[in-house]
């Protein structure tokens, strides 16, 4: 057996699908920045080929090919280095690739039109209806050659941090996987293991409460921080002798200005260290809180890992404004 840390793209969409905006991205370069999809994108879904394995993309391909391997895979995030979503394992290097059904091709086909119906499908596939993408996705199937059974393919509910210390040495966007050993892959898939099961704790994505993986202890605690009305008071009272008047410090909007006399003195007010992370009885420092529109407060509560400041939000709607031109 033999133990590999892959990266892969960024994915909105938990790597079942490709994800819309990427076209032209800033953030991952090369064939994703040209195309706007990878074929990692689909790296965990659950498509099954005909020989009843499912097959995932990494550009790596081994010499040695007659081993099995365990393969990590990871993105690289500016603020947070690097994040684990899933791995394989025992998973076999298939030269000839995948031979998916026409039905799958054709369900993947229907994502990059879904794509290009938003602009964010670039390359020779842009411009194409279903069946023709479906037609070359089909004559592509040789990138999907890590073939691994269903029941060893194996994807977090959020993307956790790996420990500086193990990605020491790694770099930020190498495609050539990295070999580690035996001693350091189980290190990992411990890590990984306190969080396979670990899901949403609400239905967030839906437009309900917010999410918190760390439980909802977690999530009472936080929001009793973040509704302290003394604390919001404070917030607010220093912003508007700074600013003289209220707005999103993420986005610049302004309820007053919005919606007249009925959003006026209206704002949220974030608090940007998790609880989980606080030690016991320490309490809140002004500096520890962000005010923010109600759709930039459902964002920062959103991502994992948790958004440690304005300017990271700032960087992700810059980076989607820059992809959708």
């Amino acid at each position: 057996m033999r133990y590999a840390f892959a990266r892969v793209v960024h994915n909105d969409h938990d790597w079942i699908r490709p994800s819309p905006h990427r076209l032209n991205s800033r953030i991952d370069k090369g064939y994703l920045a040209e195309n706007g999809y990878g074929f990692e994108d689909w790296n965990f879904s659950k498509d099954i080929s005909s020989d009843g394995f499912c097959y995932g993309y990494h550009r790596y391909a081994p010499q040695d090919r007659s081993s099995l391997f365990n393969l990590a895979f990871a993105t690289y995030d500016k603020v947070h280095g690097w994040l684990l979503v899933g791995w394989y394992e025992g998973a076999e290097y298939v030269e000839a690739g995948s031979n998916f059904s026409s039905d799958i091709l054709n369900a993947r086909a229907g994502h990059l039109t879904e794509l290009d119906a938003k602009g964010s499908l670039g390359g020779k596939l842009s411009g194409l209806n279903q069946k023709q993408i479906a037609y070359n996705l089909r004559k592509s199937q040789t990138s999907w050659s890590w073939k691994v059974s269903p029941s060893n393919m194996h994807r977090l509910q959020f993307p956790i941090p790996v420990p500086a210390e193990f990605t020491f040495g790694f770099g930020k966007y190498f495609t050539t996987a990295k070999f580690i050993d035996e001693i350091r892959w189980n290190q990992l898939r411990s890590i990984a293991y306190e969080y396979l099961d670990k899901k949403s704790q609400s239905d967030y994505n839906e437009g309900g409460e917010v999410e918190f993986p760390e439980g909802k202890s977690y999530q009472v605690s936080h929001f009793e921080r973040e509704r302290s009305q003394k604390l919001v008071s404070l917030a607010k009272a220093k912003f508007k002798k700074k600013h003289g008047r209220l707005f999103c410090e993420a986005c610049g909007f302004s309820f007053g200005n919005v919606y007249g006399g009925i959003g006026d003195d209206f704002i949220e007010m974030h608090h940007l260290i998790p609880v989980s992370e606080l030690s016991e009885g320490s309490k809140t420092k002004l500096s520890d809180v962000v005010l923010v529109c109600s759709n930039c407060h459902r964002m920062l509560h959103r991502h994992r890992p948790w958004i440690t400041s304005v300017d990271k939000l700032k960087f992700i709607m810059k980076n989607a404004k820059y992809s959708e031109k």
